[in-house]
């Protein structure tokens, strides 16, 4: 939430973590994950990518099986199609007769970009997101059953289990689940790697390090090798901002101090008072726009014609606008009969005296709190008048002197 008063608080730092990534080089580099992950009704595979242009496989595979699923980059596609994410499931024995299916858009090279695939085996769907947000709805189908298959095969990251079809650029939190993930569920972790959830049934968070041949599981242990990869090289450092944790105390408080600037005003239709003390103003037409009136940069103002008014108020070197004040003028006389009005003792420990240099008839006077609230109103019958703040609290009062039309307001303080 939002911080409204000063107050002393702990600080804490977040701290990276090594933002590691595995990097492929196009030719046999490929992590070997065994006989894994097939079988599954539902799924999600997500990861980040950097995938470089200048690479002559036709597919970029990201993690493959052959003959149970491929989830590449469509490197060698021709036209519109080139760069896509291409998906294609099998039996086991052979691929779906459907064919592969791929995504709208295209994957940009030579930048990280979030990339994810679900199969929903009910419904016979895939959905394809590019960087968290759904691309593609799209029909995958077996003329003998859509179901996901098994086999002996090897699976691999950055390739198929034999090396073919290379990645070329890096890979980087890698994810399988065993359900279908939301668009807001894919959105909300694309950047959290600190997961744990009996659907994620393979994560590669790619933090291993330099000199690290495993290539680790942190969820379920289906951990993989590196293949053809040098492990003093390949393990490389991503942009991703992801894995702070918030572990790092200051050994001293900060005191956040909050310099509040007070917007409330006064409604004396037509005039209107702003309460804040050791402030500038300007105010300002709502229904131009919050154009800045010329001239006008008193306490007060007293509109001409009907509209809504604000006033903009400068206050311990902060800026801040009211709210808009609704006006309606009726034919206001232009000779304030109530301009020679004085008000003492001010400050006051109570009373105070109204005094008018003549007297005048049909004049009333209204108190009213810093808050707004009206505390007196009484009509004036004499060129002199008492009040009495004596029951209320120590602190700025308004005094709104009314004849006919005319209207003059004046501050009093009482101490």
């Amino acid at each position: 939430g939002n911080i409204t008063s000063t107050m002393a608080y702990n600080v804490f730092a977040e701290k990276a973590t090594s933002g590691g990534a595995l990097h492929f080089d196009g030719s046999n580099d490929y992590v070997d994950l065994g006989d894994n992950i097939e079988g599954l009704a539902n799924f999600t595979f997500e990861t980040w990518v950097y995938y470089e242009s200048g690479g002559t496989a036709p597919y970029y595979e990201i993690f493959a099986k052959n003959q149970v699923n491929s989830f590449n980059i469509w490197n060698g596609g021709t036209g519109a199609d080139k760069n896509k994410v291409w998906f294609h499931l099998g039996t086991g024995s052979s691929w779906f007769s459907g064919g592969r299916v791929l995504s709208n858009s295209p994957v940009p090279t030579d930048t990280w970009t979030h990339i994810g695939v679900t199969w929903e085996e009910g419904t016979e769907t895939v959905k394809f997101y590019i960087n968290g947000v759904l691309d593609r709805t799209v029909a995958h189908t077996h003329s003998s059953g859509s179901i996901m298959g098994s086999n002996n095969n090897t699976r691999g990251l950055g390739a198929y289990g034999n090396g073919n079809f290379p990645f070329k650029g890096s890979i980087d939190e890698f994810r399988a689940w065993d359900v279908v993930r939301t668009e807001a569920e894919i959105q909300t972790n694309m950047y959290n790697c600190n997961l744990s959830s009996s659907n994620l049934i393979a994560n590669y968070t790619m933090e291993d390090g330099t000199g690290s041949t495993a290539v680790t599981d942190v969820s379920n242990g289906i951990n993989g090798t590196l293949t053809n990869m040098d492990p003093l090289t390949v393990w490389v450092i991503d942009s991703i901002s992801c894995g702070t944790v918030c572990d790092f105390e200051m050994t001293q408080t900060a005191t956040v101090t909050i310099n509040m600037v007070d917007t409330s005003v006064i409604n004396a239709s037509p005039t209107i008072l702003a309460n804040a003390t050791g402030a500038t103003f300007r105010w300002l037409d709502c229904n131009n726009g919050n154009a800045v009136i010329a001239g006008e940069t008193a306490q007060t103002f007293t509109a001409i014609t009907s509209g809504n008014y604000a006033v903009e108020v400068t206050q311990n070197g902060c800026v801040d606008t009211s709210i808009c004040i609704a006006i309606t003028v009726t034919d206001i006389s232009t000779n304030n009969s109530v301009n020679n009005v004085s008000i003492y003792p001010n400050p006051t420990n109570g009373l105070f005296t109204v005094s008018l240099s003549d007297e005048i008839n049909n004049a009333s006077v209204v108190v009213y709190s810093v808050l707004g609230k009206e505390i007196t109103n009484q009509q004036l019958n004499n060129k002199e008048t008492i009040f009495s703040l004596k029951d209320y609290p120590n602190g700025i009062y308004f005094v709104q002197i009314t004849n006919d039309n005319n209207i003059v307001i004046q501050r009093i303080v009482k101490q």
